[in-house]
């Protein structure tokens, strides 16, 4: 007699292992959910810091631009402040100068400078303020000079200059005025050099003068 047992066709075995591959790629794919999961946790929180670290620095960069902005209105008062002084102290060393200018001067004030008459032997210094008087057309009288003398040294190879003070300012301003208007007339009689008569300038104006 033939036995009757069923004949297996190994579908039962490939279903089962069908069913365990199925299982496992299950178990890959909630692995890598879960991880990704746990990476956006991460990037959230990360991004959650990075808004907080954001919010923190506007206000602190918004609390340093209202200090600085404070800073910025004190230097402009304080710049302010310092113009106007250092201005103040500009027309004050300004005054001092012509105050300066005016003590050291009054010496010299009715005093002229008389540049590039030879010296020579026994010469009277009176005679040839004179003499240049004629010639710039000026009415000078003896008594209206204080006192005359020559520089003892002179300007490199230039002869020394000859000082005159009058006792009368008008007189003074006459003889340079009319010096500067007869300019040709002054010539050195012995080398055709140009005389000039000026100002005699304090050490101070003189100063002032060449700056």
């Amino acid at each position: 007699m033939a036995d009757n047992k069923p004949v297996s066709d190994g579908s039962s075995g490939a279903r089962a292992e069908l069913g365990g591959g199925s299982d496992a790629i299950n178990s890959l794919i909630i692995a890598k959910l879960d991880s990704l999961s746990a990476e956006i946790t991460a990037f959230r929180k990360e991004q959650s810091s990075l808004c907080t670290d954001m919010q923190t620095f506007k206000r602190e960069f918004k609390k340093l631009s209202s200090n600085l902005e404070k800073d910025l209105k004190v230097c402009k008062k304080n710049i302010s402040k310092l113009f106007n002084e250092n201005n103040y102290l500009k027309k004050h060393i300004n005054n001092l100068n012509k105050e300066m200018l005016f003590c050291s001067h009054t010496p010299y004030s009715n005093t002229i400078k008389i540049d590039n008459i030879s010296v020579s032997e026994n010469e009277n210094l009176y005679s040839i303020i004179e003499g240049l008087s004629k010639q710039i057309d000026v009415v000078l009288r003896e008594e209206t000079v204080d006192y005359i003398y020559r520089r003892k040294f002179g300007r490199g190879s230039y002869p020394p200059s000859i000082i005159v003070k009058f006792l009368y300012s008008s007189i003074k301003r006459k003889f340079v005025r009319n010096s500067k208007l007869n300019k040709d007339k002054l010539k050195s009689s012995d080398n055709n050099q140009q005389i000039n008569v000026n100002d005699l300038l304090s050490p101070f104006a003189y100063k002032l003068f060449v700056q």
